[in-house]
């Protein structure tokens, strides 16, 4: 009796991992989440400090040329594609007023819908 019970115990474990490795791979969490927000504000890039690409002015800039802020990261800004000042060497900074919608990544940075991207006339 005891041997049919450890082999069924056996068979059970064997099959219970199995189904463990059978678990689809989902990938990483999505980059991107929450709703879509708008908001009118500066974008500008490289941020004062250096430590990134483009930053999204969401709480203000400074009144300056170029306009300053302490911004949140951007992920996906494409300067080729919205009309932008430029000003400055090394690096030159860009910058631009702009009625856009984002939505907030998991990692701390904000992505642009593109398309939604219209300068401010404000």
């Amino acid at each position: 009796m005891k041997r049919r019970t450890m082999a069924g115990l056996l068979v059970s474990v064997t099959a219970l991992a199995g189904c463990a490795t059978a678990v689809p791979n989902v990938g990483p969490e999505p980059t991107a989440g929450g709703s879509w927000e708008s908001i009118t504000a500066y974008v500008l890039g490289p941020s004062p400090d250096g430590t990134h690409e483009v930053v999204l002015c969401e709480d203000g800039a400074a009144e300056s040329l170029p306009p300053n802020c302490v911004g949140t990261p951007i992920s996906n800004w494409d300067w080729e594609t919205v009309p932008h000042e430029t000003i400055g060497e090394n690096p030159p900074v860009r910058f631009g007023y702009y009625d856009l919608e984002f939505r907030r990544s998991l990692d701390g940075s904000v992505h642009v819908d593109m398309d939604s991207v219209q300068e401010s006339r404000d």
